[in-house]
């Protein structure tokens, strides 16, 4: 996907609530320049994000001077949504502007109000679109690339005239669930990350992902990115990975050597939930890292044996093969018995077991 593609998979949204023309596009101007009226917030009405991205630039403090000596574009921000795609608003009133450099904004969010400062002769916001670079060389007509939406006013007139897109929202699949720390997910951030049958830039669109929290059912690489399944439908990440967060399952404790002088546990199995209480209710914190433990405390609840490992408990399945119990071989004991009967020295043995002590047993 190139950065004409991106730019169009964006749906870049214009950023003033009233969408009228005082200028246009041409070879000499390289943007558009946006009117006010009265009705519509007057001449300082605010100015929004096209889409979401990043701040790369924020700039106030200076005053309307209309004078060629001086930055034409007065206060202004600019934003990178994509590779290779930035917008810019330009002539903002002084002190209005309310981002900051590396900022993450989201579409429709705030980010100053229209004045008339910089290179300029009434209050307007010059909004400018680049597509494949932040130069001013890659500036591209903004009517191409950026959209009126249902809840935004446009003059009649310029609609016809300069042609202005009118955005017909599509539908958003998927069903985002809560954060789970047991297994790989995915979160979805862009607003306009489109939802494909298959994992290629050639599957069929099914509209865009409910930005939220998914669970990863399968993975691919095809067409330079990384695709993820979630529910019945994949969708790619960009590269530098700003429209999807990959949150893997997470593993808790810190397995130690083995210590036959203390109580431990081993833990065996790789899926062995760590919850903060000892019973199916508990809070779970994520996976047991595999390994050697010691063992602080004991309980039985819900059916399971219950260990206590640093600051989680664990359970034992009933077959004993999730973990394993290490009970420490010191003190010894050290049973003298005389002219007993078998019986009694099975007894004895029993309870040993029973009591998880280790014993000797001296022929007299």
């Amino acid at each position: 996907m190139g950065a004409r593609e991106r730019a169009l998979a964006l749906h870049l949204r214009y950023p003033l609530n009233f969408v009228a023309f005082s200028r246009g596009f041409t070879s000499s101007h390289r943007g558009v320049d946006i009117a006010w009226n009265d009705a519509h917030g007057g001449p300082n009405m605010p100015i929004y994000a096209p889409a979401d991205g990043t701040v790369v630039i924020a700039k106030d403090g200076m005053g309307n001077t209309y004078s060629s000596g001086i930055p034409d574009w007065g206060n202004y921000v600019k934003i990178k949504h994509a590779d290779g795609v930035y917008t810019l608003s330009a002539h903002m009133l002084k002190g209005s502007v309310c981002v900051s450099n590396g900022q993450y904004v989201k579409r429709g969010q705030q980010i100053g109000r229209m004045g008339n400062t910089g290179y300029s002769n009434g209050c307007h916001d010059h909004y400018e679109v680049y597509v494949g670079g932040s130069g001013t060389e890659y500036r591209v007509n903004p009517v191409d690339y950026t959209y009126a939406y249902p809840d935004q006013d446009v003059h009649p007139g310029d609609e016809k005239e300069y042609g202005i897109k009118r955005y017909t929202p599509v539908k958003e699949v998927g069903n985002p669930v809560p954060r789970n720390p047991m297994v790989d997910q995915i979160e979805v951030l862009a607003t306009t990350l489109r939802a494909r049958k298959e994992p290629n830039l050639k599957g069929d669109v099914l509209g865009y992902v409910k930005p939220g929290i998914y669970n990863i059912y399968g993975e691919q690489e095809a067409d330079g990115y990384k695709w993820y399944k979630p529910d019945d439908f994949w969708c790619a990440n960009d590269k530098e990975e700003t429209w999807i967060k990959v949150m893997r399952s997470e593993y808790v404790g810190s397995p130690v050597p083995r210590n036959e002088k203390v109580d431990q546990i081993e833990v065996t199995a790789t899926t062995l939930r760590a919850r903060k209480d000892p019973n199916l209710q508990g809070e779970v914190f994520g996976f047991v890292s595999p390994g050697y433990y010691n063992c602080t405390d004991r309980a039985e609840a819900d059916g399971y044996k219950w260990f206590k490992a640093e600051d989680f408990w664990c359970a034992q399945s009933p077959n004993g093969d999730w973990v394993h119990w290490l009970p420490q071989k010191d003190p010894r004991y050290e049973i003298t018995l005389m002219q007993i009967t078998e019986d009694q020295r099975k007894e004895v043995e029993a309870y040993a077991r029973a009591q998880n002590i280790v014993y000797v047993v001296k022929e007299v």
